[in-house]
């Protein structure tokens, strides 16, 4: 049986201190602001099947991400608020 303590619970300013926006702008117009990777992939998958997948893009450790489709030219920015 688990024990809650060994739980880990998260306070509110922890959580806003890790809190990102994923902003996705295709030739430099902002198509949309996401707070979860994966949702923002699988969004711009469907509409652009050239659009990496989310397990591609969590291995690039730059920030922002540039990558080219016959589409156009995409940016994905990972963002922390101020």
């Amino acid at each position: 049986m688990e024990n809650n303590q060994d739980k880990q619970i998260r306070s509110y300013t922890e959580q806003k201190a890790a809190k990102r926006y994923i902003v996705v702008s295709l030739n430099c117009e902002i198509l949309g602001i996401w707070g979860n990777l994966k949702k923002a992939c699988d969004s711009f998958y469907v509409i652009d099947n050239e659009f990496p997948m989310y397990k591609k893009l969590i291995r690039i450790k730059e920030n922002p991400i540039k990558f080219e489709t016959a589409k156009g030219s995409y940016i994905i920015s990972i963002e922390k608020p101020q």
